[in-house]
C-alpha cells in the first residue's frame, strides 16, 4: 500500500518537465598535476527556475566578465548529487552550490549558478 509521502513523490514527479544530466568529476593525476574530467552520473527529471531576477557578474575562463545567474532546480527525492557535480540543462552547464536534504522530501532542491 502506497504511503501519503509515495503519494506526493508521485504528485510532484508530474511537474519536472525537463529533463538533466547530472555530471560528477574525477581527478586524474600525472606528470603536469591534477586535472578533472566530468562524467554523465545520471539523467534525471527536473524542473527548472531562475532565482531573482537579476544575475551577478564573474570572470569566464578566458578572462572576460560574464552574468552569472542562480537557479533552483528540483530533482526526483533521494537524487545522488553533491556540491562537486554540474548539471547540464538545455545546453547549460550549471555549477551545484547547495544541495538541501530532508528526510521526507517529495523532490530534493538544488540551487546552482551557470558557468557557461
Amino acid at each position: 500500500m502506497a504511503t501519503p509521502l509515495d503519494f506526493l513523490r508521485s504528485l510532484t514527479a508530474q511537474h519536472r518537465p525537463d529533463s538533466c544530466v547530472i555530471q560528477r568529476a574525477t581527478s586524474t593525476t600525472d606528470g603536469d598535476g591534477t586535472s578533472s574530467t566530468y562524467a554523465t552520473l545520471a539523467t534525471v527529471s527536473c524542473r527548472v527556475s531562475r532565482i531573482g531576477s537579476g544575475g551577478t557578474e564573474g570572470v569566464n575562463g578566458s578572462g572576460g566578465v560574464q552574468a552569472i545567474g542562480q537557479r533552483r532546480i528540483k530533482l526526483p527525492p533521494e537524487t545522488d548529487i553533491t556540491t562537486k557535480d554540474r548539471i547540464v540543462w538545455s545546453g547549460l552547464t550549471l555549477e551545484v552550490v547547495d544541495v538541501q536534504h530532508a528526510s521526507n522530501e517529495t523532490e530534493r532542491t538544488v540551487i546552482v549558478r551557470e558557468i557557461s
